[in-house]
């Protein structure tokens, strides 16, 4: 959801964006809109590896799983692992770039 609203006025040569009821330089409101795109694309990021997690976790669970040697139990194990962690560091920049 975009927060920011698309009505201009011109100052002396410099275009001006509405934000609430205040005008901002267009060039900060591009900036602003720029980050909450990062924002939205960071968010789908994370969205989706967490899908993914839990489908993992749902297999992990299944007799096809239980069926599988050793060492392919532990690379998917590992697998697991290694997505939860990145998805803490999605969480981390998420959190740190909101705030």
């Amino acid at each position: 959801m975009n927060y920011l609203d698309f009505i201009t006025k011109k100052n002396n040569d410099q275009i001006l964006i509405a934000l609430g009821n205040k005008f901002i330089p267009q060039e900060v409101s591009d900036e602003m809109k720029e980050e909450n795109e990062r924002l939205d694309r960071l968010s789908a990021e994370r969205e989706e590896l967490a899908k993914k997690i839990t489908k993992l976790k749902t297999f992990m669970k299944s007799d096809t799983y239980k069926q599988l040697d050793d060492f392919d139990k532990t690379i998917l194990q590992e697998q697991k692992h290694s997505m939860k962690s990145y998805k803490r560091a999605l969480d981390l920049r998420l959190k740190w770039t909101i705030y």
